[in-house]
């Protein structure tokens, strides 16, 4: 065995080791945590106590979690559900100052964003003097991702947007509106191209 392979088996011992130990640190942080709960060490997870999480869920690498309770002096009252059997792969950021719900059997891609929030309330308050680093965040929408959906590399879900269940979300899609149960959606902004025929058991296109 050479010396490279000795050196490249103990680094992947020492990042199992890593992997785990985060993996049972990670969970005592949650307000609540199931059972069988899989992270990387390189989680970057904030205010965890406002997070509850269910049973055999799996973070990837670089995944971004975090709630947000209070931002330039003002408070918020954040509540991030994420439910059975979830699986987010690699960089995953999830923001959230109100509401975020992700049901149960959701399968996400990476490089996805997912936030109940912006910088900056968009009508006759705002004043665009204020840096936008500093402008307030809003805090009165929510967001749904229901049970079984596949979420695809690089989505955007953006605030106020209610996800049905059974749910297809297309690589790159931007959903910035609700989607029906059993949708298949594409797009920027995305839009349903196929429903699901429970009588034909098929997906049906959908004329745009």
């Amino acid at each position: 065995m050479s010396l490279y392979s000795i050196i490249y088996r103990l680094f992947k011992f020492i990042e199992k080791a890593l992997n785990y130990s985060a993996s049972k640190y990670y969970s005592s942080e949650f307000k609540k945590c199931g059972e069988n709960f899989k992270t990387f060490h390189n989680l970057q997870l904030h205010n965890g106590k406002f997070i509850e999480v269910g049973t055999n869920v799996r973070f990837g690498k670089n995944c971004r979690i975090e709630c947000i309770s209070e931002y330039h002096g003002k408070k918020y009252h954040p509540k991030l559900i994420i439910g059975n059997n979830v699986v987010l792969n690699d960089n995953v950021h999830i923001g959230c100052t109100n509401s975020v719900i992700i049901e149960d059997f959701v399968l996400m891609g990476s490089n996805i964003y997912i936030s109940d929030h912006n910088h900056g309330i968009y009508d006759d308050t705002f004043n665009i003097d204020i840096p936008f680093v500093e402008q307030p965040l809003t805090k009165n929408k929510s967001v749904r991702i229901g049970r079984n959906c596949w979420i695809g590399d690089g989505c955007f879900i953006l605030p106020g947007v209610n996800i049905g269940n059974n749910c297809v979300i297309a690589a790159n899609s931007v959903v910035n509106k609700d989607i029906p149960d059993n949708s298949m959606c594409a797009g920027i902004p995305a839009r349903v191209i196929k429903k699901y025929d429970v009588l034909q058991k098929r997906w049906v296109s959908v004329n745009i």
